[in-house]
């Protein structure tokens, strides 16, 4: 009897000590913030979509299609700042937030203006401005009906139907000027702007800047002057953010973004901000004169 307590006893012991050696083994489950996990793989990836110059938009650089602009400027300034690579993932403009909720993308910068109904969805960063002080939010139309609008109540009474980039503020300000029925959206702004030249719709919302774009390539169509047709005249949307997953543990890469976004507002001494300098630079890619396509000089 005693030999088999003994035996108990020590079977027991070396279970004991088998347990505490696993219990060293074992791998730490907490899970990593989305930062981390960035950092461990070693690149960070945006989703955007490239029909939005000078925010972001393609152009041929050494014989490939590569996606430069405004915003690809400072999400790579944020990828230098936690030190690694930037992958870019090219979506329509109404998928680049389901890109950052499902997360296949980390972070999503496409022009995002802040709205309610986004905000419930995603988390946004500190608000920046993109667009040059002259630009506005417009509208375009045929050249040969340009000359039948004098205003926006021109516009409203003709009960037109009218273009705007799926998911965008654009469709906002579209349902501002006729019934939603007659709003076609689509997520794809150079197909607007085809849609429009072909007659498939009879005008388009977009920015001046993106409306010079689409004159470029498309004959027949203009944008209407600023100082009549702006639908944005207290710049409610020009200030832009970044766009996160809600309920991911990403404070720290908002952290980063926002420092980022910081610095790039500052003024210098010469007048002027890290976001100037980019979009001077933006605007330098584009393939057209953006000043002789919207003024005409």
């Amino acid at each position: 009897m005693k030999k088999i307590l003994s035996m108990v006893a020590v079977l027991a012991m070396v279970l004991g000590l088998t347990g505490c050696g696993n219990s060293n083994n074992n791998t730490d489950t907490t899970p990593k913030s989305v930062l981390e996990q960035i950092q461990e793989k070693g690149y960070i990836t945006l989703a955007t979509s490239p029909d939005f110059a000078p925010n972001e938009f393609y152009v041929l650089q050494d014989g490939q299609q590569t996606i430069v602009g405004t915003d690809i400027f400072l999400a790579q300034a944020v990828a230098e700042e936690i030190g690694v690579e930037l992958k870019i993932s090219a979506v329509e403009f109404n998928n680049v937030i389901s890109e950052v909720q499902s997360g296949l993308a980390d972070f999503g910068l496409s022009g995002f203006a802040w709205t309610e109904t986004r905000a419930a969805t995603v988390e946004f960063s500190e608000s920046y401005a993109q667009t040059a002080d002259d630009e506005w939010q417009g509208l375009m139309v045929r050249k040969e009906d340009a000359s039948k609008y004098q205003s926006l109540d021109d516009i409203k009474a003709a009960n037109l139907t009218i273009g705007a980039q799926l998911g965008s503020i654009q469709y906002e300000m579209a349902s501002h000027l006729t019934d939603t029925s007659n709003i076609v959206s689509i997520g794809d702004n150079t197909i607007l702007a085809l849609e429009l030249a072909t007659g498939g719709i009879d005008a388009y919302v977009i920015t001046s800047t993106q409306g010079a774009a689409a004159m470029n390539a498309n004959d027949g169509i203009v944008l209407l002057p600023g100082d009549s047709f702006n639908l944005d005249p207290e710049n409610k949307y020009d200030q832009m953010c970044a766009v996160f997953a809600k309920d991911a543990d990403n404070e720290s890469l908002i952290e980063i973004v926002n420092k980022v976004i910081t610095e790039a507002k500052e003024v210098k001494e010469d007048g002027r901000c890290q976001l100037d300098v980019w979009n001077d630079e933006a605007e330098a890619l584009l393939p057209f004169d953006l000043t002789a396509e919207i003024y005409g000089y």
